[in-house]
């Protein structure tokens, strides 16, 4: 996937993770999301699951619920529980965002986004200024 790719696909992944009530471990995954723009509702799964579950049905409403746990094994123990607790509470879990996220950022943790984030956003400006600059240069 080329930058131009890219750059499409973070938009539209963007808005959906802001369509979504999002479920994630704990305050520094909160922190980290904030840090990328993604303003949603975030549930950090702290406490009791069946209190999570409530709480995230209850304030997602209409919203597609996504979890969005770290890529480790813990994480994919709590993705694979939680999805499951879901499910009996039926509502289902939308679980595309999480994998896009991934195949977008090659990351481990959800904490780990805010440095992959900035890196590709910087990336697609530089290409963006060079893009210009060649065609500025053209027509010189």
């Amino acid at each position: 996937m080329d930058l131009q790719d890219k750059e499409k696909f973070l938009r539209k992944l963007w808005r959906k993770l802001n369509e979504s009530l999002l479920v994630v471990e704990g305050k520094k995954d909160v922190h980290a999301l904030r840090e990328v723009g993604i303003y949603t509702s975030i549930i950090a799964a702290n406490g009791k699951p069946e209190r999570v579950i409530g709480r995230a049905i209850e304030e997602a409403g209409d919203r597609p619920v996504s979890l969005m746990f770290d890529y480790d094994k813990e994480g994919e123990r709590k993705t694979l529980f939680y999805n499951e607790m879901f499910y009996n509470a039926d509502c289902n879990v939308d679980m595309r965002l999480h994998r896009q996220l991934r195949q977008l950022f090659p990351v481990k943790t959800i904490e780990d986004l805010p440095n992959a984030y900035f890196d590709l956003m910087e990336t697609i400006a530089l290409q963006k200024k060079a893009r210009r600059d060649f065609e500025k240069a053209k027509y010189d």
